[in-house]
């Protein structure tokens, strides 16, 4: 429901996960902001269930409910895959294959919610709050990709719809699919194209519609703090002055005490600093964390 909620689509249940996509078979306005805003609120509805479970999961020594969700933005094969007596509705392609490779990095960092670069820089500004993780080579790909932990949302997003209720008279025209193409997985689009009817008068009477929405929440100053030490260290990591980063990691230690993803950053740093100046010092170096595994 959640999901759904955001106006995402669940596309498979694969064991204990789910496949879910947004802006197909129809188009989502913010589509990457909607799936971004609809991670945070799983893992606030996580929280709701685990509280309601917590009696069963004591008696059973069982530990809390934990999800990790990978999110990316990219192009996909899109449509209804199958035969004629067994078919649904899907994506498949390379975008869905990182999205998946994602969800399971979440674990080598030790965090709930990883997005890319590109559903990064398709967001809106302003209204949700990141920590940059890394930059590494995904099993299977050549090129590198960027990783933002996804903290929060600061503030609600408004979309805004525009709906033509007055068709009568005037010189519409429609543009939709093919009725043979229509399944119980799809709805036909619409486009309505603006005229004048035989008076010569615009015909149009548009209903504008203003939708807000997100599970906004404040950032407490040691998450922020923490945060911006880190992204330091990642930086100084990045642009070979090893040395450095290893003084702010060992900062954060002494402040705040490291999580998984910076216990990892400072075993990077080690190694670089082990191999010595030859290795991290050279114009190819970007501190790229080549993975050799799928999963974690």
């Amino acid at each position: 429901r959640t999901v759904e909620s955001y106006l995402g689509v669940i596309g498979e249940i694969l064991g204990d996960g789910i496949l879910a996509f947004w802006n197909t078979p129809d188009d989502v306005e913010n589509h990457a902001a909607r799936a971004c805003a609809s991670a945070l609120a799983q893992q606030q509805v996580l929280v709701s269930i685990n509280e309601q479970f917590k009696d069963m999961l004591r008696v059973n020594n069982l530990q809390p409910l934990k999800i990790r969700i990978g999110l990316h933005t990219g192009e996909v094969l899109t449509g209804i895959f199958g035969s004629k007596n067994k078919f649904k509705f899907g994506c498949m392609g390379d975008a869905v294959n990182l999205a998946s490779r994602l969800e399971g990095i979440c674990k080598l960092y030790g965090v709930g919610i990883i997005c890319s670069s590109d559903t990064y820089d398709a967001l809106p500004q302003g209204h949700f709050e990141f920590r940059e993780l890394d930059l590494v080579q995904v099993k299977g790909k050549i090129q590198d990709t960027k990783l933002f932990e996804i903290l929060g949302m600061t503030s609600k997003i408004t979309d805004l719809s525009v709906q033509d209720m007055s068709l009568s008279g005037s010189s519409a025209s429609y543009l939709s699919f093919p009725k043979k193409s229509i399944s119980k997985f799809s709805r036909p689009k619409t486009i309505w194209e603006n005229g004048k009817g035989n008076s010569g008068e615009s015909c149009s009477k548009l209903i504008k519609t203003e939708t807000t929405w997100g599970p906004v929440g404040e950032l407490n100053s040691k998450v922020i703090c923490f945060r911006d030490i880190y992204e330091d260290a990642l930086h100084m990591f990045q642009l070979g002055d090893v040395e450095a980063a290893k003084v702010l990691l060992l900062k954060l230690k002494d402040k705040f005490g490291l999580d998984k993803a910076s216990e990892l950053l400072l075993e990077r740093v080690g190694e670089a600093l082990a191999k010595g100046q030859k290795y991290y010092k050279n114009p190819e170096w970007k501190g790229v964390l080549r993975l050799t595994e799928k999963d974690f």
